[in-house]
């Protein structure tokens, strides 16, 4: 009796099993081989499936030994399965059918063909912000747009919101520490030369504010 039970168990899971394995299998595959007129295998085509109902496409390329596998393409169809590949003549099958589970083998013969391109035409033009003098990014200030910034003190971290690059509440600019920066007033350097503060500039560790709190204005 026990014997019966067993091997009923073992039926059972077998036919389990079988059904799973039944149940898994949802798709087709499309695979082969591609190469040239002269029996020599042809890595880098590209061939692609279309499912011509419903739209979808499905690609892959060929491997260095020109073979290619084209995985999980939906039952039925019809299919349009096109190889390109620069240099050589693009083949076509149509109406390629696939059924559940179908390993289907289509291979691909490359011929030559004449490759015709268009001409084309570069223009090139210099750009008057990038020269050997300037190779970076710049901005100029014109006098009257700081006398009309609004500032309480006359901080220069305030006027440096007026480039880009700076966030306009510290003298940080493009996100590097203020001891980068490099100041120059009437082309001597204004820099905190020990980088003790983190405003980077002169006084900076005693908060101190490094320009006249009234603007400069020329003397006759």
């Amino acid at each position: 009796m026990k014997s019966f039970y067993r091997l009923s168990l073992a039926a059972l899971f077998l036919v389990i099993g079988s059904l799973q394995l039944n149940a898994q299998v949802t798709t087709a595959t499309v695979f082969g081989n591609v190469n040239d007129d002269k029996n020599t295998a042809l890595p880098g085509v590209v061939i692609r499936a279309k499912h011509l109902p419903t739209g979808t496409v499905y690609g892959t390329t060929a491997r260095e030994n020109g073979s290619y596998n084209i995985y999980g393409l939906k039952p039925g169809g019809p299919y349009e399965v096109i190889a390109s590949y620069a240099g050589k003549k693009t083949v076509e099958l149509k109406g390629v059918n696939l059924e559940l589970g179908q390993n289907l083998r289509l291979d691909f013969v490359m011929v030559e063909t004449s490759l015709v391109t268009e001409e084309v035409l570069v223009l090139a033009k210099s750009d008057p912000i990038m020269t050997e003098t300037k190779t970076g990014s710049a901005q100029t200030v014109a006098t009257e747009t700081i006398e009309n910034l609004p500032t309480i003190n006359r901080r220069f971290s305030d006027f440096s919101k007026l480039s880009p690059l700076f966030s306009g509440s510290d003298l940080s600019a493009a996100g590097k520490s203020s001891r980068y920066n490099n100041i120059q007033i009437d082309g001597t350097q204004y820099n905190d030369l020990f980088g003790l503060g983190s405003s980077g500039t002169p006084g900076g560790q005693l908060v101190q504010i490094p320009f006249p709190s009234t603007p400069f204005r020329n003397s006759r």
